[in-house]
């Protein structure tokens, strides 16, 4: 039994119901429609960001029918998300998804990424939840411009990292806070306990985000090298000359020995240790908001959530 499945046992009636609602929202009159959107919710990863909103709605308040529209739009969004981040990213990407474009296309790709994107808005004005609609397309279009950003970075060879925790907030972070922020409304919250989620929820993914940065590492594939977080600190702790050196080598990465040299480099100008460190002090700080809430069952499966995936 993974980690994350003990917290779905304990809300198992409750994702029953969004997993129905989901199944229900994806289907269409188009065949191929129907074929694919099967297919990816077959082998979705993320099963943290239903179980964020449901706990974040139960401890606030109690769940509604609203929380399982809000669960199943922000799965909707975070598919298509992933489906263009897939897209975009293929060199580095080892996620299902990409699989779409071995079976169809890559433009398939791309017009499913848009398919489930739509889905979860329209979900939002047939039910006429206009607060979730506006919660969500922020979310969309935060990531959609941290997305950009990153791509326009893709060539900068010494990254800033203030701009690239900036990235992070925009990527990752929305979308949790956008969950835990729906799922405290979704329960008729009073404002100070949806702020308090909507913190929780930005901090707790950052800290997911730098986590999956660790695991990462440094990798070059196709001659393209994938600018990490660790890296980005272990060049900041570096002197001018090393900089200096370390991006000249970046220019021609092609060379197996040139991955083991930079992921050397990582570690020893401490980038990685300073990464784990920067996700500690998030993880810690998602805790600590909801230390503010009154002590709940709910309130110790939010804080569960974080010890159990980071």
């Amino acid at each position: 039994m993974t980690q994350i499945k003990t917290l779905e046992i304990s809300i198992k009636e409750e994702i029953l119901r969004y997993k129905d609602y989901y199944k229900t929202s994806l289907k269409s009159k188009t065949k191929i429609l129907d074929l694919i959107a099967s297919y990816v919710h077959q082998r979705k990863e993320n099963k943290v960001l239903p179980i964020l909103t449901i706990l974040s709605a139960r401890a606030s308040g109690k769940i509604t029918d609203t929380t399982y529209v809000a669960a199943a739009i922000i799965d909707l969004l975070y598919t298509a998300t992933r489906i263009h981040d897939d897209v975009e990213n293929e060199s580095f990407s080892t996620n299902i998804f990409n699989k779409i474009d071995a079976l169809w296309k890559e433009k398939l790709s791309v017009l499913m990424g848009d398919y489930f994107l739509a889905q979860g808005l329209l979900i939002s004005v047939k039910n006429k939840n206009y607060q979730l609609l506006e919660i969500f397309s922020k979310s969309v279009k935060e990531i959609t411009e941290g997305e950009i950003q990153m791509m326009n970075n893709s060539n900068n060879l010494n990254p800033d990292k203030k701009e690239f925790l900036e990235i992070i907030q925009k990527k990752s972070a929305s979308l949790y806070s956008a969950c835990a922020k729906a799922g405290a409304l979704s329960s008729g919250a009073e404002s100070e306990t949806v702020n308090i989620l909507t913190s929780y929820g930005k901090n707790y993914g950052i800290a997911l985000f730098i986590k999956n940065e660790l695991t990462l590492k440094n990798t070059i594939v196709n001659s393209k090298y994938r600018i990490t977080l660790p890296y980005i600190l272990a060049l900041e702790n570096s002197d001018e000359q090393d900089k200096v050196k370390m991006i000249k080598y970046l220019h021609y990465p092609v060379e197996k020995r040139l991955t083991e040299f930079m992921q050397s480099f990582t570690e020893k100008k401490n980038g990685v240790l300073e990464a784990v460190k920067l996700m500690e002090d998030y993880k810690a700080k998602a805790i600590e908001d909801i230390t503010e809430l009154p002590f709940s069952t709910s309130v110790e499966s939010l804080k569960q959530l974080v010890l159990l995936t980071i």
